[in-house]
């Protein structure tokens, strides 16, 4: 099958299923065991830590705290910045549903603001520039968007907020492995990642923090324990770190393959956006990912889409992989567009895996599934 959906999760390299292969039959101790078998396993841990910690750009790696997914590490950061002189949360109203729900689940009382959007999916700094100044409040912007591939400007978000005392947690999940990212450099507080989003395996989360947030975090945080510096409870999930850092240690290599990729993004858009009648391309004309297309099919379902595409041999999304079936996306309709148009959008995220002729093949794959699948609007 050619897999196009990345945005949901990427392949493991070949050499995060060895590293992760080899920790399960040689070193699957517990990291916090004071034996022999235990230093190995905390080695291990603690490499892969820095591998992390290098491959993002931080020098200091126990600023980093491994968690189970880029949710937990969402609502992990979430948690650890919510102090009692926080009065409001402002998030954008495309945020991935694990953070918009993040931010209900743990507002407490406190006002969640979801800040409009520009038709193009970029945030209204203006708005989060007034809301901002009203009170005490937590931000969290995506340095990516999950669905469009629109990239934040995240540098004009810090100095809004530096401006009005506000904390900023950006959710750089869905950017990793795709545009450059030092962490220390986004002038943040809290950074979350996820290595299932960077050719790593699932059930590896992490969390940066630009301060430990101290004894005091302790009752705010669901699951204290002795842990990833006492934010943690429960044994970490050693494989799943190691392979993380392999993955991290790779990473490079993804960046210098997105302008090849980008390329062939660009010729598979325009190729659609040819054939396909009053298609367009949410996002368009400003900075996206390299390797998200998110188009407007006319009269179609995305759904039905989506499972013509499959059976044809190609692995595509209506949205987000997280999203509740049958829900159109939020994304879509923030930007402006109605509930129809929103229920014909078709995600397509391509990897330094895609081959030019994987490419080829979709374009003509999308097309017949197009005129296959019966309009589902009159």
């Amino acid at each position: 099958m050619i897999y196009l959906d990345n945005n949901a999760t990427t392949a493991p390299l070949p050499e995060v299923v060895d590293a992760v292969t080899e920790i399960l039959r040689g070193n699957w101790g517990n990291p916090s065991s004071a034996h022999a078998l235990g230093r190995k396993a905390r080695e291990a841990l603690e490499s892969a830590r820095n591998a992390v910690a290098s491959a993002f750009g931080l020098a200091s790696p126990s600023a980093l705290v491994f968690t189970a997914s880029g949710t937990e590490s969402i609502n992990l950061g979430f948690t650890c910045l919510l102090g009692l002189e926080i009065r409001q949360i402002l998030v954008s109203a495309t945020e991935h549903s694990a953070v918009l729900r993040a931010a209900e689940r743990w507002a407490d009382g406190r006002a969640v603001v979801r800040l409009p959007v520009h038709s193009s999916g970029a945030l209204d700094l203006d708005s989060l520039s007034r809301e901002a100044g009203k009170c005490p409040s937590l931000v969290s912007v995506g340095l990516a968007n999950n669905e469009t591939g629109v990239i934040a400007d995240i540098s004009s978000v810090a100095a809004i907020c530096r401006e009005t005392g506000a904390l900023l947690h950006v959710d750089a999940v869905q950017a990793a492995g795709k545009i450059p990212l030092r962490l220390d450099s986004l002038g943040c507080d809290a950074v979350s990642l996820a290595a299932h989003k960077f050719h790593g395996p699932p059930g590896c989360g992490i969390l940066y923090l630009r301060q430990h947030p101290g004894s005091t975090a302790s009752s705010r945080i669901p699951a204290p324990g002795h842990h990833e510096q006492g934010l943690r409870a429960g044994t970490e999930n050693l494989p799943a770190i190691v392979g993380c850092g392999i993955a991290a240690s790779f990473l490079q290599r993804s960046l210098d393959a997105m302008p090849c990729v980008e390329s062939l993004r660009d010729q598979l858009e325009s190729t659609l956006l040819d054939k396909i009648p009053g298609s367009e391309v949410h996002g368009r004309g400003i900075p996206r990912l390299p390797n998200t297309i998110n188009i407007y099919c006319p009269d179609r379902n995305a759904s039905d889409l989506v499972a013509a595409l499959s059976r044809l041999g190609l692995a595509a999304s209506a949205g987000a992989a997280c999203s509740n079936g049958g829900t159109a996306s939020h994304v879509i309709q923030a930007m402006g567009f109605s509930e129809k148009r929103a229920n014909s959008a078709l995600r397509l995220s391509l990897s330094s895996f895609t081959t030019s002729e994987e490419s080829e093949t979709s374009g003509s794959f999308i097309l017949r599934a197009y005129g296959s699948v019966l309009p589902a609007y009159t």
